[in-house]
């Protein structure tokens, strides 16, 4: 019966020691996207500034609004973070989808497939390896790659305006299209996989812990 007790307490301390560690990474998760967007907005109103176009252009609009939504919802989750002791679950799973999208609509405003900031899709995918490694991790990098392939789509085939101030901008040719796409998702592949690995190692010893936990459940329900 002691034996029986005892796998019940390490199974509830290594549920609590998980939550404990999750809810640590979901700071992290937030601390860093406050810290990317601000980076982002600063510089794209300095640059803005800088070189005499509007600040209120339809481009810096959308920005704008991306950056206040991204904040709203880092500044709900601290929020709740404060009143609540639950582990984030689902919620880690509604940022990252919020990014996913956040960093699609970022890439259509500044160039669709020709951004520069494509890499911003890396920021979800490194972001999933903190909770789900490995597997989580490359389904993300599977998103990623299907929306920017789907934006590419949707602005050849004129379903999306290719510039929103009125510009012309003549579309990548067929080669130079395939040869972005295939890098990007190479890269966005890469970052899951190696994101996903680093997430594997260092969750090595709460993978170990689970077991105890396993363990007392089929004790309690044999």
């Amino acid at each position: 019966m002691r034996s029986g007790n005892a796998f019940v307490g390490a199974g509830s301390q290594v549920e609590r020691t998980n939550a404990a560690e999750q809810r640590r990474r979901f700071v992290v998760m937030l601390a860093v996207r406050a810290a990317v967007v601000t980076a982002l907005l600063g510089s794209t109103v300095f640059f803005t500034v800088r070189s005499g176009r509007p600040a209120i252009a339809p481009t810096q609009l959308i920005l704008y609004g991306l950056a206040a939504a991204v904040f709203a919802l880092t500044l709900g989750y601290a929020v709740w973070l404060r009143r609540s002791r639950e582990p984030p679950g689902i919620h880690v799973q509604i940022l990252v989808a919020f990014d996913v999208l956040a960093a699609s609509l970022l890439v259509y405003i500044t160039g669709g497939l020709e951004s520069p900031f494509t890499f911003f899709y890396a920021l979800p995918i490194v972001q999933t390896a903190l909770f789900s490694p490995r597997r989580g991790a490359i389904l993300t990098a599977g998103l990623s790659c299907l929306l920017l392939g789907a934006l590419f789509v949707m602005e050849s085939q004129g379903l999306l305006p290719v510039d929103l101030e009125g510009r012309v901008r003549i579309p990548p040719s067929t080669s130079k299209a395939v040869y972005l796409l295939a890098f990007n998702y190479l890269v966005f592949l890469a970052i899951g996989w190696l994101a996903g690995s680093l997430g594997s190692s260092s969750a090595g010893p709460a993978g170990s812990c689970a077991s105890p936990s396993r363990m007392s459940k089929s004790w309690r329900n044999p």
